[in-house]
């Protein structure tokens, strides 16, 4: 018997995060893996692995910012460790026989859904373990073709519409879950948030707030629209989508997704972090300073001078803006 799911749920309830995700330190871990836009683009994620000094004029902070430098050495670690194991093909066995069943054959060639790119066995797990020593955890989903108009069950397998595929979900997504006694998860919610534009004639001003729900017998979607500039109502009821879209029944017994975690002595990121922010404050310490020593800037006190008794004060000595109201940097004096 399918699950009854709520009408509705409050935002901040839906918003709830699991006691093991810490969102914020993962998005800096895998923004010290990618380097790059991730990283220096991203004002937020600065803040926290490139902080301001104390006391530090915020123009000058901005401007240690743009002239950061970042060499994604932990990414280099994290890749190799991944094609090390790599270098050896994942290959399934039927008990003490390397023959397997023709499913089984077609589906390590491409466990991709259909339509899209192909995926081998191989590529998709290669790109998990990358992802459990950026995150620790790596989530897939399991999925079946939706169903359509087919004549008998026959004609369904022989178009491939049974065909199970698999689909990796980013970590930070997976933003709660429940797990029963045994360790197999009880249901797992997943969230997304989109600005959409419907066509090229509008505006991405609506922010889209989803959240799927998944269940051992099925799943439901809630979803939340409102403009960009509008402000965030915590406790505002999300009310659950309706149609073919919003709800629905599976058949695989339980929740159709996979957690893989490693032991926390193999969470090759987390021991990287310290290094790779230490290594990246550093760097950019001495670019700057060294962009400080190669490009002298020229000061001057805004006070007028006093005469000695011997000489006089010229005009622009007396001027209490030359320093600003006029020429200063490399070319002038």
């Amino acid at each position: 018997m399918a699950d009854q799911f709520p009408a509705s749920i409050k935002r901040n309830v839906l918003k709830t995060r699991n006691p093991d995700l810490d969102c914020d330190y993962l998005l800096d871990l895998r923004a010290l893996y990618e380097g790059g836009h991730a990283l220096l683009k991203n004002p937020e994620v600065m803040g926290r692995i490139f902080p301001k000094h104390m006391r530090e004029l915020p123009e000058i902070y901005a401007e240690r910012c743009k002239r950061a430098v970042y060499v994604a050495n932990a990414s280099k670690i994290v890749d190799w460790i991944t094609a090390s194991l790599a270098a050896d093909p994942i290959r399934m066995l039927m008990g003490t026989s390397d023959k397997l069943d023709a499913w089984y054959e077609n589906f390590m060639k491409d466990i991709s859904p259909p339509g899209g790119d192909k995926t081998t066995a191989h590529t998709f797990l290669r790109a998990q373990v990358t992802e459990m020593l950026v995150t620790r955890t790596a989530w897939a989903r399991v999925d079946l073709p939706r169903p359509g108009e087919f004549v008998s069950l026959g004609e369904q397998v022989q178009a491939g519409n049974l065909n199970a595929y698999v689909v990796p979900v980013p970590t930070e997504t997976v933003v709660d879950w429940a797990e029963l006694a045994g360790g197999e998860l009880d249901w797992v919610m997943v969230e997304d948030v989109d600005t959409p534009r419907a066509s090229f004639t509008e505006s991405r001003d609506t922010v889209v707030e989803t959240w799927k729900l998944w269940t051992r017998t099925g799943w439901t979607k809630y979803q939340l629209k409102r403009p960009k500039n509008e402000a965030i109502i915590e406790d505002k009821d999300v009310q659950k989508m309706t149609g073919p879209d919003g709800e629905g029944e599976h058949t695989f017994g339980r929740v159709p997704f996979v957690r893989k975690s490693l032991p926390k002595g193999l969470w090759a990121m987390d021991t990287l972090d310290s290094l790779a922010r230490s290594h990246f404050n550093m760097r950019s310490t001495l670019d700057w300073s060294l962009k400080q020593d190669g490009d002298p800037q020229l000061y001057e006190f805004l006070g007028a001078e006093e005469e000695s008794g011997s000489t006089s004060v010229s005009e622009i000595q007396e001027d209490t803006k030359r320093a600003v109201n006029q020429a200063r940097g490399p070319g002038h004096v």
